[in-house]
């Protein structure tokens, strides 16, 4: 998961059914000649997005395109599964067990196979397992002991807690090399989704962690896998090095099995801080296939640029949060069309449990209730409507509150889960009610709340003024503490709220568990209940739909209860399209579910020159 603007992690967590979609034989489609430019946030700097260092919009984007998977999320988060790559089977509930079994169809770009070998370097690389050393980090994120790391074995994944830290026993490897089955030390419900969606070609990091052994590509394979059955710490300090830097970039690589892919394409060209050019991949079976030929993600950071390329003619697709300005500048572009929708990533508002503050127990002498009641008194003042109405509806059609945490609207579980999670009683402002809340407690002044959100962010600063002004009016002082540092401060004591936006990444149980948990690694408040860990430790065992979605609501029920905070709204989003070049887009709610549909393009009869 990764926050909206952050570099580090964010979420929104979405139940949904599981949607079983098997690929028909695919049949070459591909339009001669045809070509599309698509503006994305740069910079591009790695072929590996699945490190700490490679999670970026751009390498992600280039991920989305050049990888397979066994399945993709939807967007309201259902998984959609892709027979033609592989299958996941469980095969045991205790110990829990799953098979991973590949399709004949899966094969790298160099007409390799994608086999068990890339599973297992998956598992080696995202568990930890075989990690003999851990960074270690000063203040600003800085490593310590990089020595140290360029000793062990490290391999610096950005999947902690995906669900492959619970496999601890070495996988198993099927005879024909085609399944790799994982144990899990616990039940685990997302057992479904926790290799990466971009696998990395164990052949390649092989040959290139060893280059005097040279290898072939089979010997690299079984190299690889020796090496990680064996625990082989000599071998695994250089795979994990190249794994972690190796596949570094920012131009086109004069070693071209830096760049092998698993999906529909393959990079042909890369200028630094300019674009990423694509082109379809011939050995590509394992999914469906593009018609565009050749795509060029331009790689252009600020949105209001984008489009503005976009109205030049300079790129042909773009997608973006839907802002004035941007639409402005979209507005009286030729030949462009507009498709709104709500974006992956949801507004929301999180109280500090340990600020000192008005919504911290240590406040009122300790007392948790008088904390509670405070927290519920200032978001019974949120003006949530008004707020949909002012900032949302002149930019998107049809928006609508968000009430859920963790499921996303139009999502199967959303209004069962919205039904019976208590969020109607802050459906509205109630200012009668806050007032007596805060008479209970004692607060004969009114309580100061300095409210954290990004500098110079016109729809944060006016989210805040709408807060300032309602707050005011039942007893809340609410100043101020917007910063262009508000990144480094989340988790801090610093403030006593905040304003930002969780986005979609991942849709699992353990991405929610990460935020709202005790111990969780994405939890930036301090906000910690027994009973809601002894839920997500349920949650975490129980494979029934309807029972997680039961849970779930038990989950949020309990997050309303304790006044944690309020979800607002899923920020608007547009994809803005040149009609006369592509044809066939829809509107997503996210780049990567964007670039995820590029079967459904149509490139028109005469594509356009080379940019």
């Amino acid at each position: 998961m990764r926050l909206r603007r952050l570099a580090v992690f964010s979420s929104m967590v979405a139940i949904a059914a599981i949607a079983l979609a098997g690929c028909a034989a695919p049949t070459p489609r591909i339009v001669e000649g045809s070509r599309l430019t698509i503006a994305v946030p740069g910079p591009f700097t790695s072929a590996n997005s699945t490190t700490s260092l490679g999670t970026n919009t751009a390498n992600e984007a280039v991920a989305e395109l050049t990888a397979s998977s066994f399945s993709r999320e939807n967007g309201v988060g259902a998984l959609v599964n892709n027979a033609s790559f592989g299958s996941v089977q469980k095969v045991s509930d205790n110990p829990l067990k799953v098979k991973y079994t590949l399709s004949e169809k899966a094969v790298w770009s160099d007409g390799v196979a994608v086999d068990a070998s890339d599973l297992l370097l998956a598992w080696a690389a995202n568990s930890g397992a075989l990690n003999t050393v851990a960074a270690k980090r000063d203040a600003d994120g800085t490593v310590t002991n990089q020595d140290a790391l360029n000793k062990g074995v490290y391999f610096d994944s950005n999947a902690a807690g995906s669900g492959l830290n619970l496999v601890t026993q070495l996988p198993k490897i099927s005879d024909d090399n085609r399944a790799i089955t994982l144990t899990f030390t616990h039940p685990f419900a997302d057992w479904e989704r926790v290799f990466p969606e971009q696998l990395i070609a164990a052949h390649v990091v092989m040959q290139h962690a060893m280059p005097a052994r040279k290898y072939s590509a089979d010997a690299a394979k079984r190299a690889l896998v020796t090496a990680v059955q064996n625990d082989d710490a000599g071998a695994l300090n250089p795979v994990s090095i190249f794994w972690n830097h190796g596949f570094d970039m920012t131009n086109l690589p004069s070693d071209g099995s830096l760049l092998v892919s698993s999906g529909p394409y393959v990079v042909t060209g890369a200028k630094e801080n300019d674009s990423v050019t694509l082109t379809a991949n011939e050995h590509f079976a394992a999914g469906p296939l593009p018609r565009v030929q050749t795509i060029t993600l331009r790689l252009i950071s600020d949105p209001l640029e984008r489009a503005k390329a976009l109205a030049a003619g300079d790129v042909d697709m773009m997608t973006a949060d839907a802002t004035a300005p941007l639409l402005a500048a979209l507005h009286d572009a030729k030949n462009v069309t507009l498709l709104h929708s709500p974006a992956s990533a949801y507004e929301h508002l999180d109280l500090s449990f340990a600020s000192g503050g008005p919504f911290d127990p240590k406040a009122w002498g300790g007392d948790a209730s008088r904390a509670r009641k405070a927290r519920e008194a200032f978001l019974l003042t949120v003006p949530r409507a008004a707020m949909l109405d002012t900032l949302v509806k002149p930019l998107q059609p049809k928006p609508a509150v968000r009430d859920s945490f963790m499921s996303v609207p139009g999502a199967d579980a959303y209004d069962d889960i919205v039904d019976g999670n208590d969020s109607s009683r802050y459906a509205a402002v109630n200012l009668v009610r806050a007032r007596s809340l805060l008479a209970s407690i004692g607060a004969t002044k009114p309580l100061t709340v300095r409210l954290l959100y990004p500098a110079s962010d016109a729809l944060r600063s006016a989210e805040f003024a709408q807060i300032v002004a309602s707050a005011a009016q039942a007893g809340f002082r609410v100043t101020d503490a917007s910063s262009a540092g508000w990144k480094q401060r989340l988790g801090d004591s610093s403030y006593d709220a905040a304003l930002f936006a969780w986005d979609a990444g991942d849709a699992s149980v353990n991405a929610s568990e990460s935020i709202f948990g005790t111990d969780g690694a994405r939890n930036l408040n301090a906000f910690s209940n027994p009973n809601m860990d002894a839920l997500f430790e349920q949650l975490d065992a129980e494979y029934s739909a309807d029972k997680r979605k039961a849970l779930m609501t038990q989950v949020e029920k309990q997050l309303f209860d304790d006044a944690y905070g309020l979800p607002l709204y899923q920020l608007p989003s547009v994809t803005a399209v040149d009609s006369t070049v592509i044809s066939g887009v829809g509107a997503q709610p996210a780049l990567s579910m964007l670039l995820g549909e590029y079967a459904d393009w149509k490139p028109s009869a005469s594509s356009p020159a080379p940019r």
